[in-house]
């Protein structure tokens, strides 16, 4: 009874359920595109961030470097020390 019901509303407004239809699943893939292009903005952002980090810490470690090389080699030596 209820199937026939059904059947009958949707053999009249057939033309109806398929816009309807179509509606939603053109909301649900505009949706998922958004979600998507959110997620790869983010991904690069954090990239980006990575990188600046990384160069900073680059720097950092050539300072370290050029500072060491330029002390006496003698001056990091004290009594202590073992390989002198």
């Amino acid at each position: 009874m209820i199937w026939l019901a059904i059947r009958q509303f949707l053999g009249t407004n057939w033309l109806m359920v398929g816009i309807a239809s179509t509606a939603i699943v053109a909301v649900l893939g505009w949706d998922s595109s958004r979600k998507a292009s959110w997620v790869e903005r983010g991904k690069e952002q954090v990239r980006v961030q990575i990188e600046k980090n990384t160069d900073a810490n680059a720097k950092k470690a050539d300072a370290a470097r050029r500072d060491a090389a330029r002390l006496p080699v003698g001056r990091l030596c004290d009594k202590y020390a073992r390989d002198c």
